[in-house]
């Protein structure tokens, strides 16, 4: 099974079938399905790799909301096309996979010793979404606040973490270690960010970032920086090799969305205004990030999600500029923790830190019209829009006639049909 996912009122679970018996006999079967089992004690006890023995009648997926919400299509494209509603006396434990027991094992390990420093719950579940990229703990509230302020990217382990351990990991070494040990220090970087990504769940957006920032490596190892573009490119056509589905996957259109609209249209809006104060350059650099991927994100959010934060920059400005620190200095508590027991003063002070960052998003979200709901689109509506974002960002960058021609034709049709 896959990373359990916590529900209302219950535990969804993404799983694989390895075997059918019926009438008591066993054969052999392949082939996914969605589960849904009470949460309670001995459910909150399972996790990713777990094998469970379920007695279950499914039903094929089909859309029963009014919310626009497409089922059919979103399990579709995981190969899901059935699901069941599993009773508590209905499911048994039966065991674990082998194929990544030990990283698994050091991952939970790693959860219960951030567990049993008593933090506050809201504390707790930020840090190991953050650090560990597991998700099922946080409280549905809680990521409803992160979502509503526009820094829910934050609580899930993507390219801005695996470039925080890439940098860290870069800097140790090159203190340690001389220029002429270049060959070892790819390999290091190399190997640590693989291992980072395999215990956080090798999620899309991991893959994407670790794949991207191999390829640099590789690249910087050789005297050659290869163009960003390429290195994008590279990312996606191997893991669209590896899993073609992942197109077909919101977190996927989005973690790229981001990424092509931060390195094509940042330095462009950055160059929109000089700050008079050189205080303010990073402020104004940081707005611009945000800015840029927000727009080109925007179709995608309001095709899946319908919903739109209106204080991302206010959030992304409070949160993002404190996420590196916060990530440095939790994974070298952990890595204490584990260790050895940590003093007492030491997880108040992390505690303190996470306690803060989550009131911030919590007040953001208290303000007037926080987010604006009711967006839905349809992909052609969406695609429309993007296109539309994309004219009018290509039209002022290169001031051509071409572009400001497609923009109108958007512009005109985005009217007729809105």
């Amino acid at each position: 099974m896959n990373q359990p996912e916590c529900k209302p009122k219950s535990l969804a679970i993404e799983g694989r079938v390895l075997g059918l018996m019926c009438s008591g006999e066993r054969s052999v079967a392949d082939g996914n399905i969605q589960l849904y089992v009470k949460d309670d004690e001995r459910s909150a006890s399972l996790k990713e790799g777990d094998v469970i023995t379920v007695k279950l009648q499914y039903d094929s997926i089909i859309n029963t909301s009014d919310t626009g919400f497409d089922a059919s299509l979103y399990f579709g494209q995981k190969n899901i096309y059935h699901r069941a509603y599993v009773r508590q006396t209905d499911w048994w434990y039966s065991g674990e996979l082998d194929s990544r027991n030990s990283l698994m094992r050091f991952r939970y390990r790693a959860i219960a010793t951030i567990q049993s420093w008593n933090m506050k719950p809201h504390s707790e579940q930020v840090m190991i979404a953050l650090i560990l990229g597991d998700k099922r703990l946080l409280d549905k509230e809680l990521r409803q606040r992160y979502a509503e302020a526009g820094v829910v990217h934050v609580l899930a382990v993507s390219g801005l973490h695996v470039g925080v351990i890439y940098l860290l990991v870069s800097l140790l070494l090159n203190t340690f270690l001389s220029n002429r040990q270049a060959f070892a220090k790819t390999m290091v970087v190399i190997l640590v960010l693989w291992l980072y990504a395999c215990l956080t769940g090798l999620s899309p957006s991991v893959w994407r970032a670790a794949t991207m920032f191999t390829l640099l490596s590789i690249g910087r190892n050789l005297g050659r920086m290869t163009g960003i573009y390429h290195t994008i490119s590279a990312s996606a056509l191997l893991l669209l090799v590896l899993d073609s589905d992942l197109l077909f996957k919101p977190g996927f259109q989005l973690s790229y969305a981001a990424v092509f609209g931060i390195v094509r249209y940042q330095p462009q809006m950055q160059d929109w205004w000089t700050p008079s104060q050189k205080w303010m350059s990073p402020v104004w650099q940081l707005l611009t990030v945000s800015l840029s991927a927000q727009i080109i994100t925007l179709p995608f959010t309001t095709h899946y999600f319908g919903q739109f934060p209106t204080y991302f920059l206010l959030s992304n400005l409070l949160v993002i500029p404190l996420l590196s620190s916060i990530m440095i200095a939790s994974i070298a508590v952990l890595t204490i923790g584990i260790i050895t027991p940590l003093p007492h003063w030491l997880s108040n002070i992390i505690d303190m830190v996470y306690n803060i960052q989550n009131q911030t998003i919590t007040h953001i979200t208290t303000l007037p019209n926080a987010v604006v709901n009711g967006l839905e689109t349809s992909f052609f509506q969406a695609s429309l829009l993007l296109a539309f974002f994309i004219s009018g960002l290509e039209m002022v960058r290169r001031r051509d006639a071409k572009w400001f021609m497609a923009w109108m034709l958007c512009s005109i049709a985005l009217i007729t049909i809105l």
